[in-house]
C-alpha cells in the first residue's frame, strides 16, 4: 500500500495569510455537525477553544455550532447535538465582513447522502471566500469525491476504497494535514492533535501551551505520526520483528506481498516469522495476513457502494467469486448479507 507523508516538495502550507492576521482579535469559527459525527471529535473541538478563552479571560474563539438543516442531530455513540443554527445561515455569515475566520466539519454521513448537496455548497463558498475549512469525519471522502482536495489524511478504514477510486489524489496514512484552504484530519483522538495544532498556528504557541497545560494534554502528536492501524494491544509484548511484519502486512493490502517478502521486512527467516506468530498470535503468517485483508473487504462491504470485483481487487482476493468464497468461512455470511445489514434493509 502506497504511504505518502509530505515533506520537502509536498510540505504543507502555512496557515492562511487572512487567519494569521486575525490571530490578533477574536475569532469566528463555524462547527457544521452532521448525523453520525464522532463525539470524540466534536468534544476535543468544543472543550479545546472553550479552554483558550477559559486561560485567556476573553472570548478569543466565537464558536458558532451549526447543523447541517438547523436541527439536532445524534452522534454514531447516540450523544444528541443541538445546533445554534443552519448551514444556511452559516452561509449567509460568509458575507459580512469578519464574518467567519474558520469552518469545522464534523460528520459520519455525508457522501452519497440527502446531505451531501448542502455539504458541498459549503466547501465551494468556503473556497470562493478564502474561509479555511478544516474536516475531522467522512466529509473528508466528499472533498476527495467532489476534486476539492488534492491531498487528504481519511481515516485509515477508508485509505483502500478511496486510493481504489481517486488514484489522481495523495493520500496520506499521517494523523492530520493541514493547509492554507482545506485541512483534512483522520479524526476520533486525532482531533485533539489536530486542534492544538491549529490553535498555535491560530492564536500563538503560548496560547496552545497553556490550553495543553489546562486540558492536561502531556505531548500532542505532530501530523507526520502514522494512525494507529494495527492492533497493538494484542502484540505489545511481542517482539520488534513480529510488529515489522505485521506493519508491512497492513502496508500491503491491495497486492500483498509473499511471506518471503514479509520474513525479508522483519530481517528474520520465513521459519522464524512462522515460529513467532504461532507463539504469540496462535496463527500462521498466511491466516493472520487474509484476515487484516479480510477486514478491510468487510469495512469496504458496509461503507460503500462498490461492486464486489471492485472490493476484492483492492484487497488483493483476485476475483469476486475468491473473495465471497473466503469472507463466507470467515463471518459465516455473504457479502451481499453484510451489505443489506449494515444498510438497515
Amino acid at each position: 500500500m502506497q504511504e505518502t507523508s509530505w515533506t520537502g516538495k509536498h510540505a504543507p502550507a502555512a496557515i492562511s495569510v487572512a487567519l494569521q492576521s486575525a490571530s490578533s482579535r477574536s475569532l469566528n469559527v463555524g462547527l457544521v455537525v452532521g448525523p453520525g459525527f464522532s463525539q470524540i471529535s466534536l468534544a476535543a473541538v468544543c472543550d479545546i477553544f472553550s479552554a483558550v478563552n477559559q486561560v485567556e479571560r476573553a472570548d478569543r474563539i466565537r464558536l458558532h455550532r451549526v447543523s447541517i438543516t438547523g436541527a439536532p442531530v445524534t452522534a454514531a455513540g447516540g450523544l444528541h447535538f443541538t445546533p445554534d443554527t443552519g448551514i444556511a445561515c452559516l452561509q449567509d455569515r460568509m458575507a459580512r465582513a469578519r464574518g467567519l475566520d474558520a469552518v469545522f466539519t464534523c460528520c459520519g454521513e455525508a457522501a452519497n447522502s440527502p446531505f451531501e448537496k448542502p455539504l458541498l455548497a459549503l466547501f465551494r463558498k468556503c473556497r470562493r471566500n478564502k474561509i479555511p475549512l478544516y474536516s475531522l469525519g467522512e466529509e473528508t471522502s466528499l472533498l476527495v469525491k467532489a476534486g476539492l482536495a488534492g491531498r487528504a489524511t481519511p481515516h485509515w478504514s477508508r485509505l483502500a476504497y478511496l486510493r481504489e477510486q481517486h488514484p489522481e489524489v495523495e493520500l496520506s496514512e499521517n494523523l492530520y494535514h493541514l493547509d492554507g484552504q482545506i485541512s483534512t484530519c483522520s479524526g476520533h483522538a486525532a482531533t485533539l492533535d489536530f486542534a492544538v495544532k491549529f490553535l498555535a498556528e491560530a492564536v500563538g504557541a503560548d496560547v496552545a501551551g497553556a490550553v495543553c497545560r489546562q486540558l492536561l494534554i502531556g505531548f500532542p502528536r505532530d501530523s507526520s505520526q502514522s494512525q494507529v492501524k494495527v492492533d497493538y494491544h494484542r502484540i505489545r509484548n511481542a517482539p520488534p520483528h513480529l510488529k515489522q511484519a505485521i506493519e508491512a502486512m497492513h502496508d500491503n493490502i491491495e497486492e500483498p506481498l509473499p511471506l518471503q517478502e514479509i520474513a525479508r521486512a522483519a530481517d528474520v527467516s520465513l521459519r522464524q516469522i512462522e515460529r513467532l506468530f504461532a507463539a504469540h498470535l496462535a496463527a500462521s503468517p498466511g491466516r493472520y495476513y487474509r484476515n487484516i485483508r479480510l477486514e478491510v473487504a468487510k469495512q469496504m462491504i458496509e461503507q460503500t457502494d462498490l461492486t464486489l470485483f471492485d472490493i476484492a481487487a483492492a484487497t488483493g482476493f483476485g476475483s469476486a467469486n475468491n473473495l465471497t468464497k473466503v469472507f463466507k468461512a470467515q463471518f459465516g455470511k455473504l457479502p451481499r448479507e453484510f451489505r443489506k445489514l449494515a444498510k438497515g434493509s
